[in-house]
């Protein structure tokens, strides 16, 4: 079975310190899955650290195409992986892992 379509989530909490590196990668993704209609969704559960600006200033450095298959969902409470990762599923349009 070959995948053509897949969203991929990201449960985030007080990332700071390993979350550039992470988004590199990300974008080192972009390359070289092209023919792959790909989206990602980082979701924030409630960061305390600086995890929100690093990602806001990641979301504004992509290139049009690339902003459009990310999705950020943040909010302000944690409340624990398994609720995040839920909310990823309910944001998600293609198939997930």
């Amino acid at each position: 079975m070959k995948i053509k379509e897949l969203s991929i989530i990201f449960p985030i909490f007080n990332e700071e310190d390993r979350l550039t590196g992470n988004l590199k990668n990300i974008k080192k993704l972009f390359k070289s899955f092209k023919k792959l209609n790909i989206e990602i969704i980082l979701v924030n559960d409630g960061s305390t650290d600086k995890t929100h600006d690093i990602i806001n200033e990641f979301l504004k450095s992509l290139k049009k195409n690339n902003s459009k298959k990310i999705k950020y969902i943040y909010y302000s409470t944690n409340k624990g992986k398994g609720f995040a990762l839920k909310e990823g599923i309910k944001n998600a349009k293609k198939k997930w892992n």
